[in-house]
């Protein structure tokens, strides 16, 4: 059959991921993140992928494709490079998931069944009946429960491995389309066809935040390992990283992540348009994330290069960004929100920023291969300061604001 996308899905290190690239080749190629070469190709029929996912050790994959107005997935063991298990599964290529300790497999039927197997022995151990036909499932961290939402109504059921009735959890406009526990257990983010996401509190049920900006239907999300962070991602190809607790966005990027954070939450993988992927760099200053963006776009105010042309600041709608232009990559990205005109230091080692809360200066450090910028000093708090120019000897700086 002809295959028109491209589907792929990166490790739990984010240092292999597996690419169906849509272009008629036969198999899934799994590749190195460190420079694109193929590891191994997976070859079991003409079928196209339509989902991928890495089991949580990276030994096996899940290989979703269409049959028929229904699924098929495919268990491969990564280590042999075969294919150990096949499933008939629903209408979604999403609803399937692995344990956390990648000894079971879930997925969801036709007809609201949602069998749970051994991937050892590749025996049915456990099966849930949700009702109606699952279309989103994730294991508890601890294992012993199933987070399900179905194509009927809005509402979750968390089902127990123990016995007794599911909880139910929640109340959606619209079909839900990913679920997702946090690290602890203590928060279940919901992805929804409304273009919101709903994270809510296992304890009590009761909505903890509502995500809203996507200008599309939410598709997926993975909380960070630390539990901090939820990024998501919709059919706007934007990915949005989020505080869980209160809701605030701290960043959007185009872009849509593919996995989830690497174990240390220091990457992400993305797919950025017709299988052009890329790795997202996660570091911490201070409070504020530093983000990759380096093929994401930012709304930009102004530029500067420093002295020695090495780095370019970029003050933009959602921050501050300064490249490493003789390593071609983005050395840090600040979400402070707007900022107006960036300006070096004669000497390289401070960078004056304006913005609508005044003028701070960032201290640039620069040693070998690593820059870092900031954490900012306040300046200035003129309201609103939209322009500066600074003399050449760097002792006079002229501001202009509202």
């Amino acid at each position: 059959p002809e295959r028109k996308r491209c589907v792929l899905a990166f490790d739990s290190r984010v240092e292999r991921f597996a690419i169906d690239p849509g272009d008629g080749s036969p198999g899934i190629s799994i590749r190195s993140v460190a420079d694109g070469s193929e590891i191994r190709r997976l070859v079991a029929g003409p079928e196209a992928a339509q989902f991928l996912r890495f089991s949580p050790d990276d030994r096996h994959l899940a290989e979703a494709y269409p049959q028929g107005k229904e699924h098929r997935i495919r268990l491969w063991d990564l280590e042999r490079g075969a294919a150990d298990l096949l499933f008939s599964a629903g209408r979604s290529a999403t609803a399937h998931a692995f344990s956390p300790d990648s000894t079971r497999f879930a997925f969801a039927r036709a007809g609201g069944e949602v069998p749970v197997y051994e991937l050892a022995t590749g025996a049915e151990v456990a099966g849930f009946q949700a009702g109606d036909e699952a279309v989103a499932l994730a294991f508890h961290p601890g294992g012993r429960k199933l987070a399900v939402a179905t194509f009927a109504d809005g509402r979750l059921r968390i089902f127990d491995f123990d016995g007794g009735e599911p909880a139910i959890l929640g109340d959606l406009p619209r079909r839900a389309s990913w679920v997702e526990w946090s690290p602890d257990g203590v928060l279940l983010a919901v992805t929804c066809m409304d273009g919101r996401t709903y994270v809510f509190r296992t304890r009590d049920g009761r909505l903890q935040a509502g995500l809203e900006g996507h200008q599309g239907s939410v598709t997926h999300c993975a909380f960070s390992r630390a539990g901090s962070l939820l990024a998501t991602s919709a059919w706007d190809t934007t990915t949005r990283f989020w505080d869980p607790w209160t809701g605030r966005l701290i960043l959007t990027t185009s872009g849509s992540f593919a996995g989830g954070f690497s174990r240390g939450d220091r990457r992400l993988g993305f797919n950025f348009s017709h299988c052009h992927w890329g790795v997202w760099e996660l570091a911490a200053s201070g409070a504020r994330p530093m983000v990759d963006r380096s093929l994401a776009p930012l709304s930009s105010m102004d530029a500067s290069f420093s002295p020695d042309g090495r780095l370019l600041a970029v003050a933009a709608l959602e921050g501050l960004g300064v490249w490493d232009v003789e390593a071609r990559r983005l050395a840090g990205f600040a979400s402070v929100g707007l900022t107006r005109t960036p300006i070096f230091e004669p000497d390289g080692r401070g960078l004056l920023v304006t913005g609508p809360r005044g003028i701070h200066r960032w201290p640039v450090t620069v040693d070998g291969g690593s820059v870092r910028v900031g954490p900012p000093v306040p300046l200035s708090t003129i309201a609103d300061c939209t322009q500066a120019v600074l003399s050449r000897d760097g002792r006079r700086l002229v501001v202009s604001g509202e």
